[in-house]
């Protein structure tokens, strides 16, 4: 593994998140915390990089991200949660990173959530989120939260399929943004819901989850995995973080896994 000297993930980051690894280049972060994690290593063992070759966000799409330009971390987790909630570990990541975002680089309206973990900018998405949980037995053994932020990308740097519904947190502010204040501002509000979690207090990390959640009564489409698309408003969530769509003929349809996007129109 390349490892630098990181020493600005290291000013940037609280003590929670050792031991710290920051990369040159790795294929994927989760595939190095996978591997910490069957290791035995600590909760909080981290893995940042200035470079991902074979990144992958949600339902195994390429995550492009030029040396340099993000935020590309993973964290081991060792919660003391029941498998069915550990999407609120991603959701307190993820209301962590869009307060971080308006408290760092404001742009002209608030960082918002997509269902289930990306921060939307403008309609646009700045990042994506993602949670894996590792059993042992019916045992959770650990979590893995892994985050891939745009942040100094310019609209040139996306490529042409995405370049249409990509930003990054430098774009929508308008102005550069320090990478090392983005990290340090989310590092603190992340471990501050996180410990809600896990002292059996999930309602302030939904709160702010929810709150943040731009897709609830919007008119979405939703392709679900190993099912047929649903076309309706979004509703409500599920105790399990679903999302509920309500189709025009009135039927409420659970959307467990997918990928969802926001329709223009009522």
């Amino acid at each position: 593994m390349d490892v630098t000297g990181g020493g600005w993930v290291r000013r940037a980051l609280p003590g929670f998140f050792s031991p710290l690894e920051v990369a040159a280049s790795v294929p994927t972060t989760m595939a190095r915390a996978a591997e910490l994690a069957a290791s035995g290593a600590p909760e909080g063992a981290t893995v940042v990089a200035e470079e991902q070759t074979e990144g992958r966000g949600r339902l195994g799409r390429v995550w492009v991200a030029p040396p340099g330009s993000s935020l590309l971390l993973s964290v081991v987790l060792r919660p003391p949660l029941a498998r069915e909630a550990v999407w609120l570990t991603v959701a307190a990541a993820g209301a962590a990173l869009a307060e971080a975002v308006d408290a760092v680089a404001p742009g002209p309206v608030p960082a918002g959530l997509k269902w289930p973990n990306d921060l939307e900018l403008g309609g646009r998405k700045a990042a994506g989120l993602l949670a894996e949980a590792h059993l042992e037995g019916e045992r959770l053994a650990a979590v893995l939260l892994g985050m891939g932020v745009n942040v100094g990308q310019g609209a040139g740097d996306f490529p042409p399929e995405v370049a249409e519904r990509a930003t990054s947190v430098s774009l929508a502010a308008g102005v550069p943004v320090d990478r090392a204040a983005l990290l340090a501002a989310w590092a603190g509000r992340f471990l501050a819901g996180y410990a809600e979690l896990c002292a059996g207090r999930p309602g302030p990390v939904l709160a702010a989850y929810r709150g943040r959640l731009v897709t609830i009564g919007r008119r979405v489409r939703a392709d679900r995995i190993g099912a047929d698309p649903v076309v309706g408003t979004a509703v409500d969530l599920t105790p399990t973080g679903g999302l509920v769509v309500q189709t025009a003929s009135g039927a409420r349809v659970e959307v467990l896994a997918g990928d969802v996007q926001h329709l223009r129109g009522a």
